[in-house]
């Protein structure tokens, strides 16, 4: 399982505002690129895309869970552990 891609997007979700409509970005986080579509619904963000590998993933951020598919291999973990990593990010 590729943890850093998860981690990179989630991130990229919690340091984001959640958009009103649909919102397309690219990104690029340790020589990995990202194709991402965000939505939100019903207090749900969704994060659908893939990585520069082909690997499509789905991500939901339910306040600060995150649950979702990286290829074919189920992920979940809580937004907090990430903190470090926001700050890091926030920083730039």
């Amino acid at each position: 399982m590729k943890i850093i891609p998860v981690l990179a997007l989630a991130a990229t979700a919690f340091v984001s505002a959640a958009p009103a409509a649909a919102e397309n970005y690219k990104f690029t986080r340790e020589g990995v690129s990202y194709k991402v579509n965000e939505t939100a619904r019903d207090g749900v963000r969704t994060l659908q895309g893939r990585d520069s590998s082909g690997t499509y993933f789905t991500y939901r951020v339910r306040g600060s869970k995150v649950t979702g598919v990286y290829g074919r291999q189920p992920v979940s973990f809580d937004m907090p552990t990430l903190e470090a990593d926001v700050r890091e990010i926030a920083s730039r």
